[in-house]
C-alpha cells in the first residue's frame, strides 16, 4: 500500500506532456497549437507545405474534447472532432484513455469522412535523474464513406525529457499502414518555454516509404 503510494506520488509530481495522448486536460483549461511543416520528397524532389491546427479543452474531469485539422500547400486538407475519457485499469501502472473523433480528408475534389476509434497509454518517467513522460496511442481510422475501403491503422509512441525548468526534448516515433502499405515516421524536436507559458517547438522529420520525405518542423503551444 505504502509502495502505490509512493509510486503515485511520483506519477504526480512529474511534467505531463501538452499534447493529450493518455493525459486528459484539467477541467475548464485549453491548449492550443499552430505548426507548420516544409516537406521536401525524396523521390519526386518537390515541396509541400502544411500548416496544423490542435485545440481541446477540458469539458470535465472526465472527459476532454477538441478538434484539429491540416491544410496542405497543394489545397488538400483534413479536419476532426474528437472526445478522450480515461478508462480503468487498476492493475496497469500509469494512465490509459479512450478517444473517439469523427472526421473527413478532401484531396481537392471530394470529402472522404472517417470514423476514429483510439486508446492511448502514458506514464510519468525518471532518466538520469531527469523527469518526463512516455506515451503510446494505438488508433484505427475507418472508412464512412466507402465500406470497402482498407481501414488506416495508426501505432505512435513518444518519449520526452525535461532538461531544465524551460526547455524539453521529445523523440516520436509514428507508424501506419493500410492496404498493405506501410509507412515509419520520425521525428525528434526541441522545446523551449518562455517566461510567460509559451512553447515554441523546433525539429525535424524523415518518413521512409515510397512517398518518403524530409521535412523541418516549427510549432507554438499555448496553454490557457
Amino acid at each position: 500500500m505504502v509502495t502505490r503510494a509512493l509510486a503515485l506520488l511520483l506519477l504526480i509530481s512529474l511534467p505531463l506532456p501538452a499534447t493529450g495522448g493518455a493525459w486528459l486536460r484539467e477541467e475548464g483549461t485549453t491548449f492550443l497549437s499552430l505548426g507548420f511543416e516544409a516537406r521536401r520528397f525524396e523521390a519526386t524532389g518537390h515541396s509541400l507545405s502544411r500548416q496544423e491546427l490542435y485545440i481541446e479543452h477540458g469539458l470535465r474531469p472526465k472527459l476532454t474534447i477538441g478538434a484539429k485539422g491540416n491544410l496542405d500547400s497543394d489545397s488538400t486538407a483534413t479536419g476532426e472532432i474528437f472526445a478522450r475519457f480515461p478508462l480503468r485499469a487498476d492493475d496497469c501502472p500509469g494512465r490509459i484513455a479512450a478517444e473517439i473523433g469523427i472526421g473527413g480528408e478532401h484531396d481537392g475534389f471530394v470529402i472522404a469522412p472517417y470514423l476514429r476509434t483510439g486508446v492511448s497509454w502514458g506514464r510519468g518517467i525518471k532518466i538520469a535523474r531527469k523527469s518526463g513522460w512516455v506515451n503510446v496511442d494505438g488508433a484505427v481510422e475507418w472508412p464512412i464513406k466507402n465500406a470497402t475501403e482498407d481501414p488506416l491503422w495508426k501505432l505512435d509512441a513518444t518519449v520526452g525529457l525535461s532538461l531544465s525548468e524551460r526547455s524539453q526534448i521529445m523523440f516520436q516515433a509514428f507508424f501506419e499502414s493500410s492496404s498493405g502499405r506501410n509507412r515509419v515516421t520520425l521525428n525528434p524536436s526541441y522545446i523551449f518555454r518562455t517566461k510567460n507559458g509559451t512553447r515554441y517547438v523546433g525539429g525535424i522529420a524523415h518518413r521512409t516509404g515510397t512517398d518518403g520525405y524530409t521535412s523541418l518542423r516549427f510549432g507554438i503551444w499555448r496553454e490557457f
